[in-house]
């Protein structure tokens, strides 16, 4: 049973009252530093009461910004005041988004005195021997990466053994083969022709260095070209329409598309 601090009851006036699942529970995220967002930030925006997930595609000079929530398709500007930096609470950790500057942001923890129950490791039965799939990488410097492989075997109940299609090994002859945990993996996205050209803001998945690198088209080029953003090196590239992929989350077992504008 919680107690809301912003949500009220019928009447108007007493705190609103109710019963929710353990794991829709979370402590408050740590204060910011004083920062400001640029594009491309993932943000949590006080509106209506509660915080709203939303990402920054616009700054302006007073400080405001733009922010497009891709839930309701709606964009709205915000002052610094009502924002925040997005971070996900897992297995008892708060996870930070990558500052500005900065080569590499390990997860920070913060302490919380009650027991909380730890994120359910993926079903080994969703994936089979010798599947493709594509791996995350989380060496510095490769963060927001997937890398073609397939699965080779299990080891123990969050790790496993795959096999990379164009990494190879220190002899350079044979395959990568690496040992991650279960979570850095996924199946291979389903297929999307874009038979339409990109559009400036969709979040993308450029073809880059043997690997799939997550990014955001900043400008639209003739001859069916375009410059990518990778907020994590803060680089801008150019890229050819067949070198790109309408980014796709894998969520809850399921392929989650961008939207046309994905910020």
């Amino acid at each position: 049973m919680i107690e809301y601090k912003d949500l009220r009851e019928e009447n108007g006036v007493e705190p609103l009252k109710e019963e929710a699942d353990f794991l829709h529970v979370r402590p408050p995220p740590p204060s910011d530093e004083d920062i400001d967002f640029a594009v491309g930030d993932k943000i949590d925006a006080f509106y209506n009461d509660g915080w709203w997930v939303g990402d920054v595609i616009e700054s302006m000079k007073d400080g405001s910004v733009g922010i497009f929530f891709r839930q309701t398709n709606e964009k709205m500007r915000f002052g610094r005041q009502g924002l925040r930096l997005h971070k996900d609470w897992v297995n008892g950790t708060w996870e930070l988004p990558l500052k500005r500057g900065e080569e590499m942001k390990r997860a920070k923890s913060v302490p919380c005195e009650r027991n909380v129950r730890r994120k359910i490791a993926m079903d080994k039965q969703c994936f089979s021997i010798g599947t493709p799939v594509e791996v995350s990488s989380i060496e510095e410097g490769f963060e927001d990466s997937w890398f073609l492989a397939k699965l080779i075997e299990y080891r123990g109940t969050d790790k496993c053994l795959v096999e990379y299609d164009k990494l190879k090994a220190e002899d350079g002859k044979e395959p990568l083969r690496e040992e991650v945990n279960v979570s850095q993996i996924r199946p291979q996205p389903l297929e999307m022709v874009m038979v339409n050209p990109f559009e400036k803001l969709d979040k993308v998945n450029a073809l880059y260095n043997d690997g799939w690198w997550v990014g955001v088209v900043r400008k639209v080029l003739a001859k069916s070209s375009y410059l990518v953003h990778f907020s994590r090196t803060d680089e801008m590239l150019k890229f050819h329409h067949s070198q790109l992929r309408l980014h796709q989350e894998w969520v809850d077992g399921k392929w989650v598309a961008s939207s046309k504008v994905c910020f």
